[in-house]
């Protein structure tokens, strides 16, 4: 029993060394991936860049901005083929297959969004991540008549949204959220 005892001794102060080493070692980890969180210009100047002549800092940011508001009118557009220019990855399959699905079921849906609040906020390993928090005022027509078939929703939504550079620009690559339960 006692010989038991002491090899479970041993065993724990191992994994005990080998956990406090592990622990020294991520703490001291150089690179050069922005930490999660708050982008802050300084975090935007460590981001790494593929080309010489990639913007740093705040021209970094502000194109990010710029291209992340444009996608946001490009994902109010009820023609499908205007999707890719500011929606890629999941994203792209998501508003891709809704308007497959509304089409099937004989409507066209017209996408209205009140902006309440849209940024570009986080840096996650060099990924930027942005929020986009609307009212949703979509609605649907006869696709035949362009007539209204339905009401505006009225709902409030709020989107936290992937982005990725594709094509010389910064596109919406992933939308998570939903839509808040209160109506206006």
């Amino acid at each position: 029993m006692k010989s038991n005892k002491n090899i479970i001794i041993i065993v724990s102060a191992v994994l005990l060394a080998i956990a406090v080493i592990l622990v020294i070692n991520l703490a001291s980890a150089k690179n050069d991936i922005p930490p999660v969180g708050q982008i802050k210009n300084q975090d935007v100047h460590k981001a790494p860049s593929t080309f010489k002549n990639e913007p740093q800092g705040e021209a970094l940011k502000q194109e990010i901005t710029k291209d992340f508001l444009e996608d946001i009118q490009i994902m109010q557009s009820s023609n499908p083929n205007n999707y890719g220019k500011g929606l890629t990855g999941k994203a792209l399959q998501k508003f891709k297959d809704a308007y497959n699905q509304d089409a099937q079921g004989g409507k066209l849906r017209i996408r209205v969004y009140k902006t309440l609040k849209a940024e570009v906020a986080d840096m996650q390993f060099g990924v930027p991540e942005a929020t986009f928090k609307f009212v949703d005022n979509s609605y649907f027509v006869d696709p035949n008549t362009m007539k209204p078939i339905s009401k505006p929703l009225n709902v409030t939504r709020e989107w936290y949204m992937g982005m990725q550079k594709e094509d010389g620009r910064w596109k919406i690559s992933l939308i998570m959220g939903a839509a808040k339960q209160d109506t206006h």
